[in-house]
């Protein structure tokens, strides 16, 4: 599984839309729609915040480790 994959499944697991993530990190309503639609990528401020409002490690997401 890719990170993007983990992400989704994390995401989807809290309970949290993509509209609704997107906005608790600072961007625009659609755009955590595109990282999950690899239509862009993700730098490492937004990979930091999303973690943390996730409550999750950036090993966790990149898949160095399993979800505690």
């Amino acid at each position: 599984m890719d990170y993007i994959q983990n992400l989704r499944k994390i995401r989807t697991e809290r309970g949290w839309s993509q509209v609704e993530l997107s906005k608790a990190i600072g961007l625009g309503g659609s755009t955590y729609g595109l990282y999950e639609t690899y239509q862009r990528k993700l730098d490492v401020d937004t990979l930091l915040k999303l973690c943390e409002v996730l409550q999750v490690t950036p090993n966790v997401v990149l898949g160095f480790e399993e979800k505690p």
